[in-house]
């Protein structure tokens, strides 16, 4: 268990785990004492629930505790299409770019990297669905252009 100084309902001050150069591990359950004297608290962070988002800090019971707000669905969409995006950039972006090199040179295998990547654009919607619908019937189309500068 760690311990802190609550400061407001947004921040928390950890304390030192060296208290001025003699007192090591001093962020441990066995200073407790000393802890409690100097003002901090035991802090219970918990993992974010799903579907929720930190909402801060509370005091209760002599203790710290981490709170948390449910998400709106705007937000969990766009928790969503972050995570579609992250994953297009790791393996659709790179399958794209197989496609357009094979268009360009005239390849033979051209249906086929076309096939590859939109079926990875799909696979990536079926795994992370929005919430409340489905792409609104875009499955199996481009759902956002992405455009780059070079300079």
């Amino acid at each position: 268990m760690e311990f802190a100084k609550y400061i407001d309902e947004y921040n928390i001050e950890k304390a030192p785990k060296v208290k001025n150069g003699c007192y090591f591990n001093y962020n441990s359950e066995t200073n407790k004492d000393k802890l409690l004297e100097d003002g901090y608290l035991p802090v219970e962070i918990s993992a974010i629930p799903e579907k929720s988002k930190f909402a801060g800090y509370l005091k209760k019971d002599g203790k710290i505790i981490s709170t948390f707000e449910t998400l709106t669905l705007e937000e969990q969409n766009e928790t969503i299409r972050a995570t579609r995006e992250s994953l297009y950039v790791q393996t659709s972006d790179k399958l794209k770019a197989d496609y357009d090199e094979a268009v360009a040179r005239g390849a033979e295998n051209v249906e086929e990297l076309k096939k590859a990547w939109l079926d990875s654009k799909d696979k990536i919607r079926a795994e992370n669905p929005y919430v409340g619908g489905d792409d609104n019937g875009l499955q199996g189309q481009e759902t956002k252009v992405r455009t780059y500068t070079y300079e």
